[in-house]
C-alpha cells in the first residue's frame, strides 16, 4: 500500500505490535546455533512430520495436540525465514555425520 504522508498510516495494534516483537526475539534466537539445537529438538518431539494416528482415540488426540504444536512451531520460523526450517534441518544433518 502506498500513502500520501505518514500521518495516513495506521499504528499497529497493541497485539500485532506484540506479535512483532515475538518474532524479533525469535529472529534474534534462531541465529545462535543453540537456539536452532532447541527448535530442532522440539520439532522431533512434536513428530511434526509423523503420523498422529493410533487406535486409541485418546492418545490419537494426545499425539494430534503434540503436533499442533509443531505446526505452530513450524508456522512462526517460517514467518522470519521461509528456509529457516531447512536450513536448522541441514545443519543437523551435518552435525550427525560429523560424529
Amino acid at each position: 500500500m502506498f500513502f500520501e504522508n505518514e500521518d495516513e498510516q495506521k499504528a499497529p495494534s497493541p497485539a500485532e505490535q506484540e506479535y512483532r516483537n515475538f518474532l524479533d526475539d525469535l529472529r534474534e534466537v534462531t541465529q545462535a546455533p543453540a537456539g536452532k539445537r532447541v527448535f530442532w529438538k522440539l520439532l522431533e518431539y512434536t513428530d511434526v512430520h509423523g503420523s498422529s494416528f493410533d487406535t486409541n482415540p485418546q492418545v490419537m488426540s494426545f499425539n494430534e495436540g503434540r503436533r499442533d504444536v509443531g505446526l505452530w512451531i513450524e508456522k512462526q520460523l517460517e514467518q522470519i525465514e521461509p528456509d529457516l526450517i531447512y536450513q536448522i534441518a541441514k545443519e543437523k544433518i551435518n552435525v550427525r555425520s560429523d560424529r
